[in-house]
């Protein structure tokens, strides 16, 4: 009994700083690094959570109670994220997954061998690998099928959105202009980090007669989302989408660029920092 009692806390306390570790890091991005950087931080987490749970709870549990608690909760996850979400959304963050557990790993291996520098360096290879770059390029091929944003298989982009006086513009009315939009909703974190730089663009080009830049949200309440961006004194005209529209234009991760050459074609989906160049490159032609 007493162990049942000593194993079921333990696993609620670990769940719970597990659940803690994962929202405080994997989210947010540290200004100024790759994406992969949080992987790092979520690896070091992980090795030392590992290590203090097993100096308080290891010589009381049995070893299989340990194993269940560190790898049932990364499992259910992943599992859960395949079938709510989809399958893409899992494999795209599978690398945090697998960075959580070697963190775990780690930790085991310091808890019962002692600190060997060796083994540290063989479980940390893998989120040094991502945090030097190669996540960023795993997350931009998952979601936007490419690795630089340029689309290959160049098509005619076809859309009707709507503005904040319930009028329509198409990508008829667009044709002759360069054009950026720039998708998003309103609980999404990273679309109100990109705003900045978006108003940036926009001021910086709005004068262009060859020029057009829409943000075009998602699928919010009309009385939320046009407010929301003039409460924040953003300048730049706001579109009303909705997913199926903007699913059919291969867009399905937020937030996302995409550009039309004036021929109306979608010529880059994916990031901001590279959407600026090809921008300048297309305006330039």
């Amino acid at each position: 009994m007493k162990v049942l009692i000593n194993s079921l806390v333990f696993l609620l306390i670990f769940l719970t700083s597990l659940f803690i570790t994962v929202n405080a890091t994997y989210p947010y991005d540290i200004d100024g690094f790759s994406h992969g950087v949080r992987l790092f931080v979520l690896f070091v987490l992980a090795l030392i959570m590992a290590v203090g749970y097993l100096k308080l709870f290891g010589h009381r549990l049995p070893s299989n109670t340990i194993i269940i608690a560190i790898l049932l909760p990364i499992i259910a996850v992943a599992i859960s994220f395949t079938f709510v979400i989809s399958l893409t959304f899992t494999i795209k963050i599978s690398p945090v997954y697998v960075s959580m557990i070697l963190g775990l790993i780690a930790g085991s291996s310091i808890y019962q061998s002692g600190f060997k520098i060796k083994k540290l360096l063989l479980f940390s290879l893998f989120p040094l690998i991502m945090a030097f770059g190669v996540y960023d390029l795993w997350m931009h091929r998952i979601e936007y099928g490419n690795f630089d944003g340029v689309v290959k298989n160049i098509e005619l982009a076809q859309f009707e959105f709507t503005n904040k006086e319930n009028g329509l513009v198409s990508s008829e009315d667009l044709k002759g202009k360069v054009v950026w939009l720039d998708f998003w909703f309103v609980g999404c974190p990273p679309c109100w980090k990109a705003f900045p730089e978006v108003q940036e663009v926009y001021e910086k080009y709005k004068d262009n007669p060859s020029f057009a830049l829409y943000v075009v949200n998602r699928d919010d309440d009309p009385d939320i989302l046009f407010s929301k961006i003039e409460e924040k004194g953003y300048t730049f005209p706001v579109l009303k989408g909705t997913q199926q529209k903007i699913n059919s234009l291969g867009v399905y991760f937020f937030p996302t660029v995409m550009l039309l050459n004036k021929k109306g074609e979608i010529v880059f989906i994916g990031e901001l920092p590279d959407a600026k160049i090809m921008l300048q490159k297309l305006l330039n032609d």
